[in-house]
């Protein structure tokens, strides 16, 4: 080696001979280390007595040679040890001459040899404080063109089979970077890859740690640039990415300025995009976007840290909306292969094919979170009744998102305003209509909440509400319709501030243009039962008749579900027929106790429920005793009606007490015999039968008799028997018209 030296005493020579030693000199027995490093000095010995004094030449394999040499200064063994110092002391010389420069008056070699004492002992506190000071003097020593070389040499150390050799590596590197490492921006994405390559050899738990430092130092010098070269590694983060985000975590301050890089990403960046559909040529699919999912990834790791408590509850609000509204952009969207750090995905990345679900990596990030906030309770609560589950279904999301708010309410009262206010401030732009929904369901429920500041967060809570009413999505109004339908729970001066403008957008929802499929209606409808049974007759009096005219379409819609919320809200509209406004509402009940009848005998039995129950409270606002006392005596809850009975028995009385109303009567029975449903037909062909067959005969000369007789005969001409024999049966009740 020697010799080969000799024909060319250049630094790349040198640099390649050494290069070949390395292997012995990181060998895991003693006696191959020491001979290997005698070789070393030897050669750099030869190197270092034909430089030519005086002749300025780059000592260009400086930075290699003091990496290399490094481990070796915190053997295991005191020989080895003194050694290196020695080739250190050497290498630091060579550099000097190269340079033209005296050795004699360094300092820095000075400091290098008072090192002599501490080599002699093999105490753990002795070998750092080697490192700490050789850190300090290559920091001073290494030119800036050498930096990385020694850097990737140090990297190299870590994998170094003696324990507190890699250890030595670590820390020298470390102390390293936090002197210089400012220095070395355009070199971070190598180093970071570089350590996080090395991060599975360091099989020294004290060396892994150390190397930990080094990221962390780094962080110091250049974090946006350390972030982003994390966030960019594969997802989901194989464990020493994941070591990498803890250690960040580890430093309180450092942590939180790294969250509100990570928020910034969550608040500017559209957490899914749109993507070709595999399955359709045309067609397209909502996928999760890259690099908002790793910032999420990175928020759960950064979280499960203990030093991250502060700056959980600091910054509450502002990561409890960030999270919210991620997680509900997510709902609905499909799992994905693990991400390349290109943005595309593959089975063959770290994660071996385990397929990430985004809404379930936000939920697990939105946990940590809550758990380091303090929060256990709110966690603990939504896991034991399974709402985070829940959470992971399109359908009941918002049913989650409302129980998180009334959990919220109960334990940390005090958080709600930043939570307000932090998605009030991140709502903007073109939300998602799943996150519409989300922040719709959690200010509704914080609105029925009572809690300490409940009152202040009123009126921005209400004003969101009902500027929802005109979102273009129907699962949006129909929401809000049902979050309103809450305000008897709130503050009393809110229920009577707003009453009205609730009623009134309560009522517009019974008609609803693009609610073909009456959720709409049905949710307006439930509403109003829910609003009027906590509202005051003072605040609601006025809407009862504008309520009854609007329901009046909806005793008669396809769905039974529809007509007995509707049935059910009229009875409701009763208790408020009072004062100046009963008349109005008595008139109304005239007109649908008709529609009531023919109802009382349908199908469904839910509409058969609500129509008794409707027709025993209109009975005292109909002016008769009797048939008030019929419909309270005959229709109680699940008793089973003899129809044809009741009506005919009941129609003796009305055709009496009722009887300046009979014409009104018959000509609604003329309307539903046009009913497209048989029972209905039926019902109402009996009913007019019996009113006319009942009635007295100088009351009949006003009653439209002739039309009544003409309608009965065509139906005899019915396609179904039952609709033949009802018209029959009530043609036989008219025998003397």
């Amino acid at each position: 080696l020697a010799e080969l030296l000799s024909k060319d005493r250049t630094p790349d020579n040198l640099h390649l001979i050494i290069s070949v030693l390395v292997p012995w000199l990181t060998s895991k027995q003693e006696f191959e280390r020491e001979r290997c490093l005698n070789s070393i000095w030897e050669l750099m010995m030869l190197y270092s007595s034909h430089i030519e004094t005086g002749v300025f030449r780059i000592f260009s394999c400086f930075g290699f040679i003091l990496g290399a040499l490094v481990p070796r200064c915190t053997d295991s063994s005191v020989s080895i040890r003194n050694t290196a110092l020695t080739c250190i002391h050497l290498s630091l010389e060579i550099n000097n001459k190269s340079q033209s420069l005296s050795s004699k008056d360094d300092t820095d070699m000075h400091g290098v040899d008072d090192l002599q004492a501490s080599i002699q002992k093999s105490d753990s506190e002795s070998l750092h404080v080697i490192s700490r000071e050789l850190a300090k003097t290559l920091a001073k020593k290494v030119p800036s063109i050498q930096l990385l070389s020694l850097a990737d040499t140090l990297l190299q150390g870590l994998k170094d089979p003696v324990m507190s050799s890699s250890c030595g590596a670590a820390n020298v590197l470390s102390g390293l970077l936090q002197l210089r490492g400012a220095e070395m921006r355009s070199e971070v994405v190598h180093l970071i890859d570089s350590l996080h390559q090395q991060l599975s050899h360091a099989h020294c738990p004290e060396t892994h740690s150390e190397a930990l430092e080094v990221v962390r130092t780094l962080v110091r010098h250049h974090s946006s640039l350390v972030v982003h070269k994390l966030l960019i590694y594969p997802l989901p983060y194989d464990k020493h990415v994941c070591e990498c985000w803890s250690v960040l975590a580890k430093d309180a301050s450092m942590g939180a300025s790294i969250v509100n890089q990570l928020l910034e990403m969550l608040d500017n960046l559209g957490a899914t995009e749109l993507q070709p559909d595999p399955k359709s040529q045309r067609g397209t699919i909502r996928v999760a976007a890259r690099d908002v999912l790793a910032a999420i990834c990175a928020l759960q790791e950064i979280f499960n840290t203990p030093e991250m408590e502060a700056c959980a509850k600091e910054a509450f609000g502002h990561v409890f909306s960030a999270l919210l509204l991620t997680a509900a952009s997510y709902v609905g969207v499909s799992s994905v292969s693990p991400f390349r750090a290109n943005g595309s995905s593959s089975k063959q990345d770290s994660g071996a094919g385990t397929k990430l679900f985004p809404l379930r990596c936000a939920l697990q990030a939105f946990e940590a979170f809550l758990k380091r906030a303090g929060q256990e309770e709110i966690v603990a609560s939504m896991d034991k009744d399974g709402h985070w589950d829940s959470m992971e279904q399109d359908e009941v999301f918002p049913d989650s998102v409302t129980v998180l708010a009334s959990l919220l309410c109960q334990q940390c009262p005090w958080q709600v305003a930043g939570v307000v206010s932090g998605l009030q401030n991140r709502l903007g732009g073109n939300p998602l209509e799943a996150q519409r929904l989300a922040v719709l369901a959690l200010f509704a429920e914080l609105l029925s909440q009572p809690f300490e500041g409940a009152p202040l967060l009123a009126e921005p809570l209400m004003s969101h509400l009902l500027g929802s009413l005109a979102d273009p999505s129907l699962a949006v109004r129909r929401l809000c319709l049902r979050s309103l339908a809450h305000l008897g729970r709130s503050e009393g001066h809110l229920v009577h501030r707003y009453s009205g403008t609730v009623l009134s957008a309560m009522i517009s929802g019974l008609d609803d243009k693009d609610d073909t499929e009456q959720k709409i209606m049905l949710e307006a409808i439930n509403g109003l039962t829910t609003l009027l049974s906590h509202a005051d007759p003072q605040d609601v009096g006025s809407f009862i008749t504008t309520v009854a005219l609007r329901l009046r379409p909806m005793f008669e819609k396809e769905k039974g579900e529809v007509r007995a919320a509707a049935f059910k809200l009229f009875g409701d509209l009763a208790r408020f027929a009072e004062g100046e406004f009963r008349d109005a509402f008595v008139e109304q009940a005239i007109s649908n106790v008709i529609t009531l009848l023919v109802h009382l005998n349908e199908s469904d039995k839910h509409v058969v429920k609500a129509c008794k129950a409707t027709l025993k409270k209109l009975g005292p606002l109909l002016g008769s005793e009797e048939v008030n006392t019929m419909f309270q005596r005959h229709l109680p809850d699940g008793s089973h009606l003899h129809y044809s009975e009741f009506i005919s028995d009941l129609t003796k009385v009305m055709v009496i007490d009722l009887e300046e109303h009979m014409s009104t009567f018959v000509t609604l029975c003329l309307g539903h015999i046009k009913s497209l449903h048989p029972a209905i037909q039926c019902n109402a062909v009996f009913l007019l039968g019996c009113l006319l067959g009942n009635s007295r005969p100088e009351s009949r000369k006003d009653l439209p008799c002739e039309r009544a007789c003409s309608a009965l005969i065509l139906l005899l001409k019915g396609e179904l028997p039952e609709q033949r024999c009802r018209a029959a049966e009530a043609l036989s009740l008219l025998h003397s018209c």
